[in-house]
């Protein structure tokens, strides 16, 4: 009867073993599933994800853009998005998860900067452009959504505003009757204002133009408010100059490249292109398609690019409220979850399963500068380069902006 007794209990206490090493594993499984597991591929990445971050009082904030594969805006969801904080400048298993909420209902504010050729060949198309970005704005306003929004109009020179007559700094004239115009991000109204009164198409010499300046001069200079999606809306009728030996014309004044400009934007801001449908290589020229979604040129298979939406520009008119454009900017999701960051720079980890097949392709790394005391400084990274091999190089962290 004792052995009995002996060997029950005995076999009660192997089988409790058995048990809590069952859910040992599960739950060993499941913490091992939190850890980040690294870097997409170039081969896996499908897409370029863009956004912003904020913190404030233990909680963090994503402001992601739509997501885009092949024009169209996929669903995000807490089952197909996953992310993970570190501190180091790698994504590795170091990095752990976080479990997110993704809150309706609140506001996704959006900072948009138009980007504007008007020069003399845009003389057909500029009051319709000018009207169609009215438009455009104060339908945004009248929805609701918090939006600011800015100009910056460019012809060939890289200085901006654009000042009337002679630059001795660059040894042209670029505009001709008035000079060319900014406006910092405000109010529908403000930009309706300066585009009725000071927008002329003017000006210009050869065919390109310099909108790659004119962008980074709003990245650089406009006051984009914390935590808001940062947007431009590129408008042209012709290709650009670059920063490249090619490009020999003496009224090549540019600064960068579009590539340059592509490594500095994507993952902090998306550009959305109203411009030719060109279906042969531009080169030493930039096709401004390729800021946008990556293609155009006759490409099949997309370069690096912001994450925008391109349009073909017609000179007889378009419509920015028609173009799908709006409903871009308004799919934005925020993405909220709890965590104390002590001072430093931390980085934050997104992945997306785009297309439901359980798979992880498409990444992002964002960055977060948090101050000692209460102050923080956020920003996100430039599309993390690809070696040629086609792996990753590891991330370094860009400078804060």
């Amino acid at each position: 009867m004792g052995k009995k007794v002996w060997f029950g209990l005995v076999g009660l206490f192997l089988a409790s073993l058995f048990v809590v090493s069952m859910y040992g594993c599960a739950a060993l499984q499941q913490a091992l599933s939190r850890l980040d597991p690294g870097l997409l591929t170039s081969t896996q990445e499908v897409t370029t994800i863009s956004g912003s971050v904020s913190y404030s009082g233990g909680t963090a904030e994503i402001n992601l853009a739509a997501v885009l594969v092949s024009g169209e805006i996929k669903s995000i969801t807490s089952s197909n998005v996953q992310v993970y904080v570190g501190k180091s400048g790698t994504a590795t298993s170091e990095w752990t998860g976080v479990d997110i909420t993704i809150p309706t209902g609140v506001d996704k504010p959006l900072d948009i900067a138009f980007i504007l050729d008007n020069t003399g060949s845009m003389g057909g198309a500029i009051t319709g452009s000018k009207n169609s970005i009215v438009a455009f704005a104060n339908s945004l306003e009248a929805g609701g959504v918090d939006a600011k929004f800015g100009l910056v109009t460019f012809g060939d020179s890289a200085l901006h505003p654009t000042p009337l007559g002679f630059i001795t700094a660059e040894g042209f004239t670029d505009a001709y009757s008035m000079a060319r115009p900014i406006m910092g991000l405000g109010t529908a109204a403000s930009l309706e204002s300066i585009l009725s009164t000071e927008v002329v198409a003017d000006g210009g010499g050869d065919g390109p133009e310099n909108p790659l300046d004119a962008i980074m001069y709003a990245y650089n200079n406009f006051s984009w408010r914390s935590g808001a999606q940062k947007v431009f809306i590129v408008i042209t009728d012709i290709n650009a100059h670059q920063s490249v030996e090619a490009d020999t014309s003496s009224d090549n004044k540019c600064t960068t490249t579009a590539t340059n400009t592509v490594t500095a934007l994507a993952g902090r801001a998306v550009i959305y292109s109203v411009s030719p449908d060109y279906t042969s290589s531009q080169w030493p020229y930039a096709d401004v398609r390729r800021l946008a979604d990556g293609l155009g040129e006759g490409r099949v298979t997309a370069e690096t690019n912001t994450g925008g939406k391109w349009i073909e520009f017609s000179g007889s008119g378009f419509n920015l409220n028609s173009l799908g454009i709006s409903t871009v900017l308004t799919s934005s999701t925020l993405l909220r979850f709890s965590y104390t960051f002590s001072a430093g720079t931390w980085y934050i980890h997104v992945l997306i399963d785009t297309n439901g097949d359980g798979t992880m392709d498409a990444d992002a790394v964002f960055t977060l500068t948090v101050a000692a005391g209460s102050g923080f400084t956020t920003n996100a990274p430039p599309q993390k380069p690809v070696s040629a091999s086609g792996s990753r190089k590891p991330y370094v962290a860009p400078p804060n902006n």
